[in-house]
């Protein structure tokens, strides 16, 4: 009865995918790993870690460093960000250093680092094997 194949809840879509969410009230003192997407509006201090997708919300705020494929960030992240896709919303804030293969700011984002763009042989190594992403930059 309550799960039926038949119920639309039930079919494999992106509605259906789970998503781990730290509340506006939420601090976490320690490292955050998800194999699925991460919505943040509370606060982190440590490692960020999302195998698939992260969303810093406005009134979230990151104290360490990002490891995701794609994030979007509305709130503001004090430390290193290593991503496949970066989006930096216009009420973002980022201070730390970029590591990339696309990176997209929009007026009125703010960024304190450097920056670096994979280019095309660290792309083909990063689907090869992604594990590179998740290295700092001198280890790549």
């Amino acid at each position: 009865m309550f799960n039926s194949s038949n119920n639309p809840r039930n079919k494999n879509n992106s509605l259906n995918q789970a998503i781990t969410i730290i509340g506006v009230d939420c601090v976490i003192n320690g490292d955050l790993q998800s194999e699925k997407p991460i919505r943040l509006d509370g606060k982190v201090i440590g490692l960020v870690e999302a195998s698939s997708s992260l969303i810093v919300g406005v009134g979230g705020t990151v104290e360490g460093e990002i490891k995701a494929q794609h994030a979007v960030v509305y709130g503001m992240i004090k430390g290193d960000v290593f991503t496949e896709q970066l989006e930096i919303r216009a009420e973002g804030k980022i201070f730390g250093n970029i590591t990339s293969q696309t990176v997209q700011m929009e007026s009125g984002a703010q960024y304190v680092g450097e920056m670096k763009i994979l280019n095309n042989q660290m792309r083909e190594q990063l689907s090869a094997n992604k594990v590179a992403l998740l290295l700092k930059p001198e280890e790549i």
